[in-house]
C-alpha cells in the first residue's frame, strides 16, 4: 500500500508540474510574439511607403486554424493575406500563434478598399470541409452550409475577431539611444 501510494504522488506531482511547465510555456511563447507585433508595429507603423501588411505562418504552423483563414483570404482586393496598416486581424490570434508580419509597400499591390465579407464566404465555399470544421465548429458548419447563419458570427464563436487598426504599446522614439 505504501508503494502505491508513493507511485500516485509521485505521478500526480509530475502531472501538476507538467501542466504547470505547459502553461508557462504557452504565455512566454504568445507574449513573445505580442511584444514582436508591438516592434513591428514601432518599426512600420509611421513609414508612409508601407501601406499595408501581408500575415505570414509560422514555420511550424501544425494545423488549419484562424490564421489560415487570415493568410489565404483576400478581404480588401491587396491580395491573399494583406490587410492595410488600418484593419488588421489582432497577433497574436490564438495562444502558441507564431505567425508574422510583412510589410507591404506602395507599388507592390492596390491600396486597400473596404472590408468584403464575400471574400471569407468564398473562401469557405473552395475550403475543405476539415478546414471549415475547424473554423466554425463541426455544428457552425453545418448551420453555416444550411444558410442559417453567416459565417462571421459563427466563426467570432470560436474565436475570430473583427480586424482593428493596431495600436502598438512602444513608439520608434522608445528604440532612440538616450544621452
Amino acid at each position: 500500500d505504501k508503494l502505491m501510494a508513493k507511485r500516485l504522488d509521485n505521478a500526480v506531482y509530475v502531472a501538476c508540474e507538467e501542466r504547470a511547465r505547459y502553461y508557462a510555456e504557452r504565455i512566454a511563447r504568445t507574449e513573445s510574439a505580442r511584444a514582436w507585433f508591438d516592434g513591428f508595429l514601432a518599426k512600420h507603423g509611421q513609414d508612409p511607403d508601407v501601406i499595408g501588411y501581408r500575415w505570414t505562418l509560422g514555420s511550424r504552423h501544425p494545423r488549419f486554424d484562424v490564421c489560415d483563414f487570415h493568410a489565404h483570404v483576400d478581404f480588401y482586393g491587396m491580395g491573399s493575406g494583406v490587410y492595410p496598416k488600418d484593419s488588421l486581424p489582432p497577433l497574436p490570434a490564438h495562444p502558441h500563434c507564431l505567425c508574422s508580419l510583412l510589410p507591404v509597400y506602395a507599388g507592390e499591390t492596390l491600396q486597400g478598399k473596404k472590408f468584403d465579407p464575400q471574400a471569407g464566404e468564398s473562401y469557405l465555399n473552395k475550403a475543405p470541409l476539415a478546414s471549415r470544421q475547424a473554423l466554425l465548429g463541426v455544428k457552425g458548419e453545418e448551420s453555416w452550409r444550411l444558410g442559417w447563419e453567416g459565417w462571421t458570427e459563427l466563426a467570432q464563436r470560436r474565436g475570430w475577431q473583427e480586424h482593428v487598426n493596431p495600436l502598438g504599446r512602444l513608439k520608434a522614439t522608445d528604440f532612440s539611444l538616450r544621452q
